[in-house]
């Protein structure tokens, strides 16, 4: 089950590339500079508020994978779910509550009617994903691989008419997001034991399932910060033929960030099984182990890159102007790799558990994100907004290797005791 699912998974993000390959050099004549990078900021701003509730689902997932009983779970899923529609429903509420101040402080996507009616298809789909998380917890992770793999499908079939078409960008995003909520409509047809919900709505339910996620929240939220921020950004300060070429050679390097997110989703729920059992030499192997082979893969991406870079995006892109410098590719290379070792200690700090200090370091890191990129751009262009991104990934790093280091230490004790 583990195998097929790593292959499907692998199989998808083929896929992903794919897409990449042949459909972004289509959008981006399509849209024209301008437009593909509002594209782009309009995809990952929505992505910030979906990734919100990456907390109630590994909650969700956490508790599930604990829990006693089918029926205890299924209970889980059911209060995750509601609590996910009511969270939905505030959110587009104060949205359009706040209309006319994102208006007044010049926030146009927030205020725009395209952004709040798809965020409402994203939500509406989130809502539907949180069956994945009961299957996940139960050890059956096959079945969101083929969820993955159908909305993946589904979103380069949407591209690739968007393109036919030569829809408008409005139009395009409208077509994009709707028709991926559809496609989550296929959750509702799984087992009936992933759709129960409880016919009562308990208020105490709904408070402790959404307290309990809080913690996995307000992490999950800055880490999403780490590889988008920049394109929002640089897409401010910076020509759009700049911010167009980051952008692209990012999604070449995206093979490395794709690769991560597939194992992750796999290995994730056994470093909590490792650590119930104190197992602290296969954690350690796993974890390392990992850690290697996405090094190993963006090693050779960044040599193609570097020695035949230039060939490449204009075979790509029928382009001439979209390339970066050596120095730029170094700093590309070391960001890359600052965002996967990041990435892969958030997931083992999920599986550790989260404390206040988590949450207070991890928006530190978040805020001098931010910070020190809008500085640094504006003096040394795109170098100072990279430099920026990997000073901020550092302090994440150094913070949560110590208390891997500290924790592990003490189950060693523990064992020797």
């Amino acid at each position: 089950m583990f195998k097929l699912a790593v292959l499907l998974g692998y199989v998808t993000s083929v896929l992903a590339i794919i897409s990449g390959i042949f459909l972004q050099p289509i959008l981006l004549h399509n849209f024209g500079d301008a437009d593909y990078i509002l594209w782009t900021n309009f995809i990952i701003v929505i992505g910030y508020f979906s990734n919100g509730f990456v907390g109630v689902q590994t909650f969700a997932t956490m508790f599930i994978s604990k829990s006693k009983s089918k029926l205890e779970s299924i209970q889980i899923l059911s209060d995750t779910k509601k609590t996910i529609v009511i969270l939905s429903g505030l959110i587009l509420v104060t949205l359009v509550l706040l209309k006319p101040i994102n208006l007044h402080f010049d926030f146009e996507l927030l205020s725009s009617n395209v952004f709040i009616t798809c965020l409402f298809f994203v939500l509406f789909r989130i809502s539907n994903e949180s069956a994945l998380s009961y299957y996940s917890g139960i050890q059956k992770p096959l079945i969101p691989k083929i969820y993955d793999f159908i909305i993946k499908l589904v979103s380069i079939i949407l591209i690739g008419a968007i393109c036919f078409f030569q829809l408008g960008l409005n139009k395009a995003i409208l077509c994009f997001f709707l028709f991926q909520a559809i496609a989550s409509i296929y959750l509702l047809f799984l087992k009936k034991e992933s759709n129960i919900h409880s016919k009562k709505f308990n208020s105490k339910t709904f408070f402790n399932v959404a307290a309990l996620s809080l913690p996995y929240l307000a992490v999950s939220i800055p880490q999403s910060f780490l590889q988008t921020v920049d394109t929002l950004i640089l897409s401010k300060y910076l020509e759009p033929v700049e911010v167009a070429s980051f952008i692209f050679y990012m999604k070449i390097f995206s093979i490395v960030l794709i690769s991560q997110n597939i194992i992750m989703s796999i290995y994730s729920p056994r470093w909590a099984r490792l650590l119930a059992r104190n197992n602290i030499k296969m954690l350690n192997k796993s974890f390392y182990s990992i850690n290697f082979i996405l090094f190993c893969i963006l090693f050779f991406v960044f040599l193609i890159l570097n020695f035949y870079g230039s060939e490449i995006m204009f075979l790509w892109t029928k382009r001439q102007d979209l390339t970066l410098n050596s120095n730029e590719l170094v700093l590309i290379l070391a960001l890359i790799g600052a965002y996967a070792l990041r990435t892969n200690y958030y997931f083992l700090n999920n599986s550790i558990g989260i404390n206040k200090n988590d949450v207070l370091i991890c928006w530190i890191e978040g805020g001098a994100h931010i910070l020190l990129s809008i500085y640094l751009v504006q003096i040394y262009g795109l170098v100072g907004c990279i430099v920026g991104s990997i000073f901020s990934c550092t302090i994440g790093i150094g913070y949560f290797q110590y208390k891997k280091a500290t924790l592990l230490k003490t189950m060693l004790v523990d064992n020797y005791v």
